[in-house]
């Protein structure tokens, strides 16, 4: 997890879906960023379903229509995730009121929702419940911009190219390994290459403000680049 220098905040602080609902613990925070979405499968929505209107026929399980709906299972699906969602953006100062308007201090909320008609109806039940909040679209690559890289060079060559384009914090090797679609002997001879301080690719590294890293032993261990903001 980033540290708060990382970030540039005073502090910083992380939850999971399933423990976060009451909350008062991030009440004066003024940002929650919402990564992941609490999806449910096709049984849960069937099993609710069924709990208020009964059981339904074979054929229903093709085709779960209710009333104007052609796909009940879908709504609720939609709106379980709509109500999951504003809850955790509930859990920071938006929650206290600071004038008889009933209005909060300014916060920010960055999520990513699903693509196409899912996604436009859950931000849409979201503004109902919270109709005065401003929604502007987030320019987010979660990755960092798609990079061509020659497979012919060397992976330790490309790794400068690749990390000068990378914005600050960590890049785990992982990714690394499954963008240049290194072999393990590759890899194991680029972690090396980066282990010798001395070492060109390593000298290059340093001057864009990137360095090396582990954390824990083993199989267990997770290696790692982290770039300077």
């Amino acid at each position: 997890m980033p540290t708060n220098a990382d970030l540039g905040v005073t502090e910083v602080a992380s939850a999971h879906w399933g423990a976060i609902d009451g909350s008062n613990d991030y009440k004066d925070f003024d940002t929650a960023v919402i990564f992941g979405l609490p999806f449910r499968d096709r049984i849960w929505g069937t099993n609710v379903f069924f709990a208020f209107k009964g059981v339904q026929d074979d054929d229903w399980h093709d085709n779960p229509c209710w009333k104007e709906h052609a796909n009940v299972r879908e709504l609720l699906q939609r709106r379980h995730l709509a109500t999951s969602i504003i809850q955790a953006m509930g859990r920071v100062r938006l929650r206290k009121v600071i004038d008889t308007q009933g209005r909060c201090a300014p916060t920010e909320v960055f999520i990513v929702v699903p693509s196409g008609a899912r996604g436009s109806e859950i931000l849409e039940y979201i503004r109902q419940e919270l109709p005065n909040i401003s929604v502007r679209d987030w320019d987010l690559e979660l990755d960092g911009p798609k990079i061509r890289v020659d497979r012919s060079v060397l992976p330790a060559e490309r790794l400068v190219t690749f990390m000068s384009n990378r914005s600050p914090g960590r890049t785990s090797m992982s990714l690394i390994d499954r963008e240049f679609g290194l072999k393990p002997h590759q890899r194991k001879d680029l972690q090396k290459t980066l282990r010798d301080d001395n070492h060109p690719t390593t000298l290059k590294l340093r001057e864009l403000g990137v360095t090396y890293g582990s954390e824990g032993k083993g199989r267990g261990a997770k290696s790692f680049l982290v770039k300077a903001a």
